[in-house]
């Protein structure tokens, strides 16, 4: 009984649900690298779509309460057009010469730009409902 009480199993299944989903990314993120190099695409795309990916699934996995609100997809959505023109633009004209970027060079990039994000995502939700709401960060 203390068992059911305490949660113990819940976690569990959280932390089998976090370990899953990381190897779904590494599987995912070389699956793309071959595919992108089997088609003759350069590596810095997938760099760029692996760190897309990661920025905007990690804002996902931590406003997972707000999944089902409006108010969240809307900012969301402007977010990921505007962040995926910028990069394509950036990647395109300003590095249009550099075959490849390393990921790491990348996250400390990705790391500022999740937690602007976390921060448009909130400030716009407050603007569109007009409800200040608290929110705990479960990351």
């Amino acid at each position: 009984m203390r068992r059911l009480v305490s949660g113990r199993d819940l976690r569990t299944r959280v932390s089998f649900a976090n370990w899953t989903l990381t190897l779904v990314t590494a599987v995912v993120t070389f699956a793309l690298l071959v595919l992108f190099s089997e088609h003759g695409i350069a590596p810095k795309w997938v760099t760029a779509t692996v760190g897309t990916s990661g920025v905007f699934g990690y804002v996902l996995y931590v406003n997972r309460e707000s999944l089902r609100k409006l108010s969240f997809w809307g900012p969301f959505v402007v977010c990921l057009i505007v962040h995926s023109a910028l990069t394509y633009a950036v990647l395109q004209y300003v590095l249009g010469g550099v075959r490849k970027i390393s990921i790491w060079l990348c996250l400390p990039i990705l790391l500022a730009e999740f937690f602007v994000l976390l921060i448009l995502i909130k400030r716009s939700e407050t603007f569109l409902t007009g409800r200040q709401e608290k929110r705990v960060l479960r990351l």
